[in-house]
């Protein structure tokens, strides 16, 4: 689009102008990464050394990172609002946003006044170090427009829960000889269930809300999805991917970790590309994660990709959940998708969730004024008698359980 064309543009060149020894510099308080190839130090943004401005970026600079330095950083930088974060399409190293959870670090917020333009490189956030908690997710709040651009990620593939922990966690004990129907394994679960043996009655359990998901997904033999919360004023453009999928491995007998959580609240949304919260794909597959996208200024969500299915193999587990919520559905109002890419599976998805469900679904679930859609071969099984304001069932292979329930 020609607005992100022009604030492209503007950016390089202010820097191009720096760089040449102008003023221009002072205008745009423009600091750029220039971490050095040849002895580099630390990757943190704290390090002065690291910097054009030889300091840390402070209130009112644009951060720009370019072809000039690809090397990596840590953006651990707190108590600073950011002009502008700009990225380059020549910018290939990752950035890891060392923000954490409420109570767990001063870094709560990556916050940034203006624009946030990534078109090259990658963000992710630190493999979450609690082993029973959460501690460490993405958390940006952008005052202007967000874009992600075709060439560029924010990666949370294996940042969330470790091996076995987690509130859906899955075990490490599939791997063995012997058929695989006989031994017990089971992958993690989140908003999608995970795959288990059949034999086995005691499933991973899905959790977390479906409307506002800010969880991480549970690991098994392998780690959980990340979780990234983003809050923008303006438009958001997704023409490249985030994703939040639950690691696997390249054995074949291995327990997949769960789906994490991407969480968009946003003016507008618009491009082709992809928000991804799937379950991984082994031999034990796990649930999806979930997703959620609330417009405050806009009806339309372009054609941006949304998945949360689950993953698909000897053991299948189950598709996550997909909120979707436009300026006119009003608060609370919008559509739950449970959509699994016609991938065919026999695991239900439990709905709304299993740890700790709401006391009085009928009156008190967050969901009771929303719409239910379950389509492209998702399997839903409620837990309980559950009030919601409207209900669609998608094509011959979509089943909906009542399990006694209304």
């Amino acid at each position: 689009p020609q607005s992100m064309k022009t604030l492209h543009t503007h950016s390089v060149l202010a820097f191009l102008l720096w760089a040449a020894g102008s003023g221009a510099h002072a205008q745009e308080n423009t600091n750029a990464w220039i971490r050095a190839a040849t002895n580099a130090p630390a990757a943190n943004a704290t390090i002065a050394t690291n910097w054009s401005l030889n300091h840390a970026p402070t209130n009112g600079e644009v951060v720009y990172l370019g072809a000039n330095s690809t090397l990596d950083m840590t953006w651990d930088v707190t108590n600073t609002v950011l002009t502008r974060w700009v990225q380059a399409e020549g910018y290939t190293g990752m950035v890891t946003v060392a923000t954490k959870y409420p109570g767990y670090g001063v870094l709560t917020n990556l916050q940034i006044a203006g624009d946030c333009v990534i078109e090259g490189g990658a963000w992710t956030h630190v493999a979450n170090a609690g082993n029973t908690v959460q501690t460490d997710w993405l958390r940006v709040t952008v005052g202007g427009d967000f874009l992600v651009n075709t060439n560029a990620i924010i990666d949370l593939l294996g940042k969330g829960y470790a091996p076995t922990k987690g509130p859906g966690a899955g075990n490490s004990t599939g791997r063995g000889g012997g058929s695989t129907s006989t031994r017990p394994g089971k992958a993690a679960s989140h908003g999608g269930r995970g795959g288990a043996t059949v034999t086995l009655t005691n499933y991973s359990l899905t959790y977390g809300p479906v409307m506002s998901p800010t969880n991480l997904g549970s690991g098994a033999e392998q780690r959980g999805g990340g979780a990234i919360f983003a809050e923008v004023q303006g438009k958001t453009r997704i023409h490249g991917v985030i994703r939040a999928d639950g690691a696997v491995q390249s054995a074949q007998e291995t327990t997949a970790g769960s789906g994490g959580s991407v969480y968009i609240v946003t003016g507008e949304i618009e491009g082709n590309g992809y928000l991804d919260a799937r379950g991984g794909s082994s031999c034990w597959s796990s649930g999806g994660g979930r997703i959620a996208v609330i417009l405050t200024n806009s009806d339309s969500f372009g054609s941006v990709n949304m998945r949360a299915y689950g993953g698909s193999d000897v053991w299948d587990g189950s598709a996550g959940t997909v909120y979707r919520e436009k300026k006119s559905d009003g608060h609370g109002q919008g559509i739950v998708h449970v959509d699994n890419g016609n991938i065919a599976v026999s695991m239900y998805t439990p709905f709304p969730w299993e740890v700790d469900p709401p006391a009085s679904p009928e009156t008190t679930s967050e969901v009771v004024h929303a719409s239910l859609t379950i389509t492209n071969r998702a399997r839903v099984a409620l837990q309980s008698h559950l009030r919601m304001r409207d209900l669609v069932v998608v094509a011959t292979n979509t089943v909906l359980n009542l399990a006694e329930n209304t």
